[in-house]
């Protein structure tokens, strides 16, 4: 009897050890889930707030001297065109590229990356004018007429500049 009874009392160890250590491997392997639950929250946190940046917009005040000039500003996935002075809200950590141009101006280009709120602005060249040829016309003599022309008679016109 003392043989059944220790016998018994070996199996039911040998029981209580084989529970605890399915309890230990279920406490683990629901620890393991937690952790990898609590990564895969904090790596959706991050890539949320990455969304969120990269969807926030950035104003940009465009100005130029002489104010009035014509602006196309494009970036990826946008264009706006408008006249000097004006806002433009594009997408933050975004290059744009603005082209001034005005009648009588020399064309300008400006390219910004549009991570913080900016002036963006331009100072336009006047474009140098253009001198024009005058032909010289001789003078009536004498007892011409002012209404009669000496073109016919004398071909080669001398021309100053």
């Amino acid at each position: 009897m003392v043989v059944a009874l220790l016998a018994g009392i070996v199996l039911y160890v040998k029981q209580q050890g084989d529970e605890n250590r399915k309890a230990a491997e279920r406490a683990a392997h629901l620890a393991a889930q937690q952790f990898a639950d609590q990564a895969r929250q904090a790596v959706q946190r991050v890539e949320e707030e990455q969304r969120q940046k990269e969807n926030e917009r950035v104003q940009l005040s465009v100005v130029s001297e002489p104010m009035g000039a014509t602006v196309e500003a494009v970036w990826k996935d946008g264009v706006k065109g408008s006249v000097t002075p004006f806002d433009v809200q594009v997408p933050r950590n975004t290059k744009v590229q603005f082209s001034f141009s005005k009648k009588d101006f020399k064309p300008q280009t400006v390219e910004i990356l549009a991570d913080t709120p900016k002036v963006v602005r331009a100072s336009l060249e006047a474009e140098p004018k253009a001198v024009q040829a005058h032909a010289a016309r001789p003078r009536p003599e004498g007892g011409e007429k002012k209404g009669k022309s000496s073109d016919k008679e004398d071909p080669n016109i001398p021309l100053e500049f």
